[in-house]
């Protein structure tokens, strides 16, 4: 019985050791896909603070979307006031539109689509280079770092899927591993309890025998 509650707690250290490993590359893909979110959310704020007319903004932003504002803000202030308004409304909706297809690379990122990765990443380098080709060098170089951030999170997901499946063990069946493990080490407990109690009566009878067995000599 010891042997198979030694090979029980072995196999549980092996798929707990398993499911470790596949939390660590889950969360190192969730990290990759996150940054397509804050691509699109600080390009947003960029949006925003360009029609606020302020200078300052982020340089993980897309370069796309920061040469569609100041675009659009040149062509508005050539125009009548209307035309301006359309302009800026146009500029917003194509906006819009480039940040939702990379909201949407991440949700798909982050469900573990190594195609959306790839898309992503693809975008976002042609971006970069938009930016190298205009001269914002340091708008670049924070591309190359957010892109590497999400490499890492490609790389992961390629690991994770080099995992094989029936080694691909979910918390719940390590609960259950743990919990049989429990079981049969509570039934080992009890069955070393039951032999020593049973050690022990058999001593009192071996003794209550000898001291009848003395009287009766006696």
């Amino acid at each position: 019985m010891e042997s198979s509650v030694n090979a029980q707690n072995e196999e549980v250290e092996a798929r707990m050791r398993l499911v470790a490993q596949q939390l660590q590359l889950e969360t190192r893909i969730r990290n990759g896909a996150n940054w397509f979110f804050w691509i699109a959310g600080l390009s947003a704020v960029n949006t925003v603070l360009e029609l606020a007319g302020g200078g300052f903004r982020f340089t993980f932003g897309l370069g796309i979307t920061q040469f569609i504002d100041v675009v659009a803000s040149l062509l508005a202030d050539d125009l009548t006031p209307l035309g301006g308004h359309l302009i800026t409304g146009a500029s917003v909706f194509i906006n819009l539109a480039i940040l939702s297809i990379f909201v949407g690379v991440g949700v798909f990122a982050r469900k573990k689509n190594l195609p959306a990765f790839y898309i992503g990443t693809g975008l976002y380098v042609l971006d970069g280079i938009i930016l190298a080709v205009i001269g914002d060098f340091l708008g670049f170089a924070f591309h190359i770092l957010a892109t590497l951030g999400i490499l890492q999170g490609i790389r992961s997901l390629r690991e994770f899927r080099q995992l094989p499946s029936d080694e691909m063990e979910t918390q719940e069946r390590v609960d259950q591993l743990l919990d049989e493990n429990v079981a049969l080490t509570k039934n080992e407990v009890r069955g070393k309890k039951f032999i020593q109690i049973l050690a022990v009566l058999v001593v009192i009878v071996f003794i209550v025998f000898l001291c009848l067995l003395a009287t009766f000599l006696l």
